[in-house]
């Protein structure tokens, strides 16, 4: 009796740490627009997405680009192991070299195929979406 309480317990435990470590990789990414529906507090959509500039849409390109509606133009990107997605922007062909970088840093969950949810990190700590593939 004790070998299958053993057993469950070890069987969730695997199912929970599974959940936890499922990384998001650029396929899951690639194809089709994704729009900012909510903004994401607590683990739940909730009032206006603020995920900016993406909550007005993004399309994943290929593994490393990624169009970004509001600004219209092509963004960099990379995914981690920790599933941290960090865009970099160059900033519009016609800028000075001098302008600069800029970095967006967000945590990226999938909730289902055509759902993700983007948090914040470091100096965008309480931007936060949820968006759904168009």
């Amino acid at each position: 009796m004790k070998r299958i309480y053993l057993f469950f317990f070890i069987t969730s435990l695997l199912f929970i740490f599974n959940g936890c470590s499922e990384k998001v990789t650029e396929e899951d990414l690639v194809g089709g627009k994704w729009v900012g529906t909510a903004g994401h507090e607590n683990g739940k959509a909730i009032g206006e997405p603020n995920c900016f500039p993406f909550q007005d849409g993004i399309e994943f390109k290929d593994e490393n680009t990624v169009y970004v509606e509001r600004f219209e133009r092509v963004f960099e990107y990379s995914i981690n192991e920790s599933s941290d997605i960090t865009f970099g922007d160059a900033g519009p062909e016609d800028a000075s070299p001098y302008t600069g970088y800029s970095l967006y840093i967000y945590h990226i969950k999938m909730n289902g195929e055509d759902e993700i949810v983007l948090e914040g990190l470091h100096s965008y700590i309480d931007h936060a979406c949820h968006m759904e593939r168009e």
